[in-house]
């Protein structure tokens, strides 16, 4: 059996950590939804809606796992993408960070908000690592030995506010 591409467990992690931050939402991978604007079919990795102070709210996430850090195009992409699908918020998840301007386009999105998370593994001295652990996404048994909590900056509070006010505090 031919294993599964990496960014394909990279999302599956993803979606794994989101489903369990909140057990009342629901968080689906791999969905087709209907585009309001364009019509057509348009897939989102993941796909969260919930209930934040009585109010339903819809969030489309994407999950970049590339060689190279996310570029503005693809934040152009997803902003046109969370358009059509006329949700609240979008989360873009990148395995190798951000350039400076798709950070700034992210940062700087209005409506909806996006907000751009890199999810990488802490970088440790050569050798602590397992095989295992350095193809492992976040929220997968190798990655988790070695690094036991999320990135500081996905605090309840951080996300809550997000969620709420579409801020995003520090970073």
């Amino acid at each position: 059996m031919t294993p599964e591409p990496l960014w394909q467990q990279y999302e599956r992690s993803v979606h794994k950590v989101l489903a369990e931050f909140d057990p009342a939402a629901t968080v689906l991978h791999d969905r087709q939804l209907d585009g309001r604007l364009s019509g057509a079919k348009r897939q989102v990795d993941i796909w969260a809606s919930g209930s934040v102070a009585g109010a339903t709210v819809t969030i489309a996430i994407e999950c970049k796992r590339y060689r190279r850090a996310v570029g503005i195009g693809t934040v152009d992409e997803f902003a046109g993408k969370l358009q059509d699908l006329d949700v609240d918020r979008g989360i873009l998840y990148s395995y190798s960070g951000f350039t400076q301007a798709a950070a700034n386009r992210a940062a700087n999105s209005w409506p909806p908000k996006i907000q751009a998370v890199e999810l990488e593994p802490p970088v440790l001295p050569s050798g602590q690592l397992s095989e295992a652990a350095e193809r492992a996404a976040p929220g997968e048994p190798a990655f988790m030995d070695h690094y036991a909590a999320l990135p500081a900056e996905l605090t309840s509070e951080r996300i809550i506010r997000f969620l709420v006010h579409g801020e995003w505090i520090g970073s």
